[in-house]
């Protein structure tokens, strides 16, 4: 059975979470040029410590409009 999602942010796979944001709707979009050099370790390890300051600046709540780099999640 297949769920309809939302069409926001929070549910793009684009979308990430740092651990310290879980049960929020907050995290990045790391389709973002400044994640760039970090993405092995956020997709490998799901893991912002090497660029904490820059997620928390680029943060934002994700329950909001797609752009058009949205991709629905796959469960």
């Amino acid at each position: 059975m297949s769920e309809i999602l939302d069409r926001i942010c929070f549910n793009c796979s684009n979308f990430f979470t740092d651990v310290n944001d879980v049960g929020s709707n907050f995290g990045v979009c790391i389709k973002d040029e400044a994640f760039e050099e970090y993405l092995d370790e956020i997709l490998e390890n799901s893991d912002f410590s090497l660029c904490i300051d820059l997620y928390k600046e680029k943060r934002f709540d994700g329950d909001c409009d797609v752009c058009a780099d949205y991709e629905e999640i796959e469960f």
